[in-house]
């Protein structure tokens, strides 16, 4: 276990295979998600609590109205499973909003290109490998 800003851990910094578990913070949980798909070849799979709106989104089919950048991000990298939902009185202060908890597993792709990250400017160049900020 290791206790660090998300943002800026630095993942290869552990011995891979990796399995990465966590309640994300609501408010940053899209930067972190696009942190740790850097890391997606190292991982088994990743399993992640969020606000139910933001996993509707990246379980999204095309052409459905929750349908968009972070839904194709994370479906480029990953292959998504919305598992179960938690309502806001599962928590000791009731949340309020429901979460969901969703599994990632990484596709398996020996040749990811780096020309391939070209095709998603906007997410590439917000983070840098470090997770800095640019």
């Amino acid at each position: 276990m290791h206790q660090a800003d998300a943002l800026r851990f630095d993942f290869a910094t552990l011995p891979a295979p990796l399995r990465i578990v966590g309640n994300l913070p609501y408010n940053i949980s899209t930067p972190i998600l696009f942190h740790v798909a850097a890391a997606a070849a190292r991982c088994v799979d990743l399993h992640f609590m969020l606000q139910q709106e933001v996993v509707e989104r990246m379980v999204a089919m095309p052409s459905g109205p929750e349908y968009g950048r972070l839904s194709v991000m994370l479906q480029y990298r990953f292959r998504l499973e919305r598992l179960f939902t938690v309502p806001p009185e599962a928590f000791r202060l009731s949340a309020k909003v429901h979460s969901a908890v969703v599994r990632l597993l990484p596709r398996l792709c020996r040749n990811w290109r780096p020309w391939t990250r070209r095709a998603f400017p906007p997410v590439v160049a917000k983070l840098s490998r470090s997770g800095e900020r640019r």
